[in-house]
């Protein structure tokens, strides 16, 4: 059976990926362009590193941010959404620029887009990204003796 012509463009890209920290300008600077030159819609990162909430453009990008208010050491938490251009004008058609949820421990994040593609619009209902919990709250199994 042929595919419509349409199918193609009806596509979004979504990524994820471990940013092993992004505190500089640099790192964002590297973040944008991977979005850049993967021609993706979002970009979905864990362990940030980065603190508190967070939301700004850059070069035509959006960085929602989500991380607690201070990290401890060289940081492990915190995670993000990068927005294209085309994913925020989603977010707007969804209803705004706020943030669906953030949770309270900057551990997890969500927003909403409405995403239009050929004859028919399409609803992405909280993209949703969450970190695993620290090492040191995590359980561990004994081994069998």
């Amino acid at each position: 059976m042929p595919r419509r012509k349409s199918y193609r463009s009806d596509l979004q890209s979504i990524y994820t990926q471990n940013m092993l920290g992004i505190k500089t300008d640099t790192g964002l600077d590297e973040l944008i362009g991977y979005s850049q030159v993967r021609n993706a819609f979002t970009v979905c990162g864990q362990e940030t590193w980065r603190c508190g909430n967070e939301e700004f453009v850059r070069d035509g990008y959006t960085f929602v941010g989500s991380a607690p208010a201070q990290q401890h050491g060289r940081g492990s938490m915190g995670v993000c959404i990068v927005l294209s251009p085309r994913a925020e004008a989603a977010r707007q058609r969804a209803g705004g620029s706020k943030p669906v949820a953030r949770s309270p421990d900057g551990r997890s994040i969500a927003v909403r887009l409405v995403v239009r593609g050929g004859s028919r619009g399409k609803q992405f209902s909280r993209p949703r990204l969450r970190t695993p919990p620290p090492r040191s709250t995590r359980t561990t199994r004994a081994s069998p003796s």
